[in-house]
Parts: C-alpha cells; structure tokens; sequence
C-alpha cells in the first residue's frame, strides 16, 4: 500500500520529531527544513532523502493504519447496520 504523499514541511517536521534520526541525518535535515522554512524549495536528492527516511523508519504507519478511507467506514456501519435489522418471518400480506 502506497502511502499519501505529504507537502516536504510535513515530512520534515514529523521526520525531525520523530526521535529516530541519526546525528548526522538531523543535522541534514534540519538544515533542510531551515532552507524551505526561509523561503526556498527542496532540491530533488534532498527530497528523495527525506523520502526515503521517512520510508525508511515508518514514520506515516501509525497515522495511516488507525485512519480511514473516505466515505469507506459510514458504507461499512450503514451495512452493519442494515443487517443488523430484524428480517420478516414471511412475506407482507400473507
């Protein structure tokens, strides 16, 4: 499954709060983040470094596994709650 993407702020800042960083790979990033912060855009090997980090330490799972889809769950519990309804013994009028 394929995760959403997210804006490169939104990465950086739940990469950087994350915890799981390395030393090195904070200081890089924060530099990064600093840069986007102040007005400038990501270049390609720092957003695909982002990218794979946040890949790489499963950052997005637990946002994405307690979510839900749109619309996908009110179906479900419309259904639930359909079959849940008592069902005729016989058909009307018989």
């Amino acid at each position: 499954m394929s995760l959403p993407k997210l804006a490169d702020k939104e990465t950086l800042q739940r990469l950087l709060a994350s915890g799981k960083l390395t030393l090195a790979e904070t200081a890089e990033l924060q530099q990064s983040y600093d840069a986007l912060v102040a007005g400038k855009e990501l270049e390609s090997p720092q957003r695909m470094m982002a990218n794979t980090l946040y890949d790489k330490y499963k950052i997005g799972e637990e946002r994405v596994q307690g979510g839900r889809r749109r619309g996908q769950s009110k179906l479900g519990e419309l259904l639930a709650k359909f079959d849940a309804m008592p069902r005729p013994k016989r058909p009307p009028g018989k």
